[in-house]
């Protein structure tokens, strides 16, 4: 065993694994971000829940919060919830700037908290395109990039945290702005560590 692995004990009431889907549109400098979120009951009993979403920016602080959802789960169902929470003037990512928000999800039984989770907008609010090349925030950026396997030098495969953010920030420190995972799915901690 060469990556972290965890153990996932969980309420018979939870959020399903993978079960948080976001994505944000941008318009005249506002964001709209859309999410859905898929809820499991693994009892033998209907569940009364409560499930609450906020986009948190990088400094830890609520931007905005969707009304909560207030509904009931047959034993062994799912229900998908979906929710379009409004930003005003966000923060806009950048290859400069790589601000990253995160959405906060929090199921409640009878006021106690079940499940919770914190997804990163992998878009971000990122305005990039393609049509004429990469631009971001609508001004043309080429990619200089690598590729690379997920061994280094010196510890084979079995890499810690710490040395992935080391190899990415040195990369970035050469200009490179680009980076392609080869052959394998990549680290875990590669989109938490590895700076933006």
């Amino acid at each position: 065993m060469y990556r972290h692995a965890w153990l996932l004990k969980t309420d018979p009431l939870r959020i399903a694994r993978y079960g948080t889907w976001v994505r944000s549109e941008l318009s005249a400098g506002d964001a709209t971000v859309h999410v859905d979120t898929t809820l499991e009951n693994d009892s033998k009993k209907s569940a009364d829940y409560t499930v609450e979403r906020s986009v948190v920016g990088e400094d830890g602080r609520v931007l905005v919060t969707a009304e909560p959802v207030i509904a009931t789960l047959d034993a062994g169902a799912t229900a998908v919830h979906s929710a379009a929470l409004r930003l005003n003037a966000p923060r806009l990512w950048s290859l400069e700037t790589p601000v990253l928000h995160k959405l906060v999800t929090v199921v409640r039984r009878s006021g106690v908290v079940v499940d919770r989770c914190g997804d990163t907008l992998r878009d971000s609010c990122r305005p990039l395109r393609s049509r004429k090349g990469l631009l971001s925030q609508r001004n043309p950026c080429g990619t200089q990039g690598n590729q690379h396997h997920q061994d280094h030098a010196g510890v084979g495969v079995a890499v810690p945290d710490a040395l992935l953010e080391f190899r990415i920030r040195r990369l970035k420190e050469m200009g490179s702005n680009a980076y392609r995972t080869s052959h394998h799915p990549p680290h875990p901690s590669f989109s938490t560590s590895a700076i933006g």
